[in-house]
């Protein structure tokens, strides 16, 4: 009994690493610029990589005039629709304020954005390649609506706060 058991689990974990390396592979296949622009699709379905390359800096220089009046944007950059929108440095803790504009995008307009991994002061929109005119100026209108509030609202800044101090009581916890 032990023996088929040895080698049923044998055979499974061969399986697993077929079955993991295939997704790798086929992820690898995806990401590439090649499979990526075939996946994009431009006007009446025509799928032409200079149109989404010319709606994404149209969309990153739309977005950038959107937030230039803000003291707390210091940039909009980006490649294709890999856009970061830079937030000065803060005097609250690292992360907040980034986190406070997803919460607002996500909880007042329905839109998930991220902020990047490796510097909680840039957001990243990374709209689907494709997205039409009409969403993307849904979302420079959405997070300029967000920028305003936490620009000239207290109440933004007390939603901060609060997150802050969880933050701070869960870190002081006993795990």
């Amino acid at each position: 009994m032990r023996m088929i058991w040895v080698r049923y689990a044998t055979f499974l974990s061969i399986f697993g690493f077929i079955v993991v390396a295939g997704l790798v592979a086929l992820t690898v296949y995806l990401t590439t610029k090649a499979t990526v622009m075939k996946m994009a699709v431009g006007p009446q379905g025509s799928k032409d990589v200079e149109f989404v390359d010319k709606l994404a800096e149209k969309f990153r220089n739309r977005l950038g005039e959107a937030l230039s009046r803000f003291e707390m944007v210091s940039e909009v950059r980006g490649l294709g629709f890999f856009t970061g929108i830079v937030f000065g440095q803060r005097r609250v803790y690292p992360g907040i304020f980034g986190q406070m504009i997803v919460m607002s995008l996500f909880r007042e307009h329905g839109i998930l954005t991220q902020l990047c991994g490796n510097n909680f002061n840039v957001l990243r929109a990374t709209p689907p390649l494709n997205s039409s005119e009409k969403s993307l100026d849904r979302f420079i209108a959405a997070l300029e609506q967000v920028m305003e509030v936490a620009h000239s609202s207290k109440h933004f800044w007390h939603d901060a706060l609060q997150l802050a101090a969880s933050t701070a009581r869960d870190l002081r916890k006993p795990a």
